[in-house]
């Protein structure tokens, strides 16, 4: 039946469609499924995006672990000789692991300058050997024309994603000076360093810190998704409005997820080398 007290015809279901959008506009939850639409449609971009893109992380990690293999002046049974000269000084060995990481090939073609392997200050090399690759098509091979200078250079054929190997130093000193490795690839303008989060011995025990850290942060973000459930169940059941506060611990909640996301992106998921040391 029609109505003309408001100047135009009313009926039964323009009433119903007026109740509806009133009880929708009004509705708190609207802005809480609203927020956290907005909230996942941002999350869901950024991983299509970074799915979706392909480049070029050249990578290396220096193996914590290092070897001193000779101490000079504690031994006079044993003497090492290289090329002939005797070794006095300390001689230790280190590893490192370089591979790509993104999801593009990386060919000789791509190296825009040498991928040298270098000590910091520089020290003698007495030897570099590649003793581990992922793939035999990798054919990872070493320069060794400037290893009194302290470096090394490192070329391949071809580096698809997680492609690599392991280079071994054998050199004259303790195991204390720093290695880098040095070069420009197209697309990346210095090689990856990865770096431990922590002061750790080794990268399995880096890991397990970093596992901890994650499951501590999630079983944080897990309580709070928990307690958000039960508030909002007893409120519509009390039938008690959420009102300001009870949209700020949503609101709050939603934030402790998404900066559980990020922190598991950008910090505990980190490249490790795929093949070990």
């Amino acid at each position: 039946m029609a109505s003309e007290s408001s100047g135009f015809p009313t009926t039964k279901g323009s009433i119903a469609r007026r109740g509806w959008l009133h009880w929708f506009s009004s509705n708190p939850w609207v802005g809480v499924l609203t927020t956290g639409g907005t909230f996942l449609g941002i999350i869901v971009a950024l991983f299509l995006y970074y799915a979706g893109s392909k480049s070029r992380q050249v990578t290396y990690e220096v193996n914590p672990v290092r070897t001193s293999i000779l101490r000079a002046g504690q031994t006079t049974a044993i003497k090492v000789f290289f090329k002939g000269q005797e070794v006095s000084t300390d001689i230790a060995i280190a590893q490192i692991a370089i591979w790509n990481h993104g999801e593009e090939s990386v060919r000789p073609e791509n190296v825009l300058s040498p991928v040298l392997i270098v000590t910091r200050p520089p020290v003698r090399i007495l030897e570099a050997t590649v003793r581990k690759q992922s793939r035999d098509v990798v054919n990872l091979s070493l320069d060794t024309s400037r290893l009194a200078d302290g470096s090394v250079a490192v070329s391949w054929n071809i580096l698809e994603h997680d492609d690599g190997g392991v280079v071994q130093l054998i050199y004259a000193g303790s195991p204390d000076p720093g290695i880098e490795v040095e070069g420009t690839i197209e697309g990346q303008s210095r090689v990856l360093h990865l770096k431990s989060l922590t002061n750790i011995e080794s990268p399995s025990e880096r890991l397990g810190i970093l596992e901890i850290i994650g499951y501590q942060l999630g079983s944080v973000t897990v309580l709070a998704c928990i307690f958000v459930a039960v508030f909002v169940f007893l409120a519509r059941k009390w039938g008690v409005p959420l009102g300001r506060e009870g949209k700020r611990i949503i609101g709050v909640s939603l934030f402790l997820m998404l900066l559980f996301l990020i922190f598991w992106r950008f910090f505990l998921h980190q490249p490790t080398p795929p093949f070990g040391f």
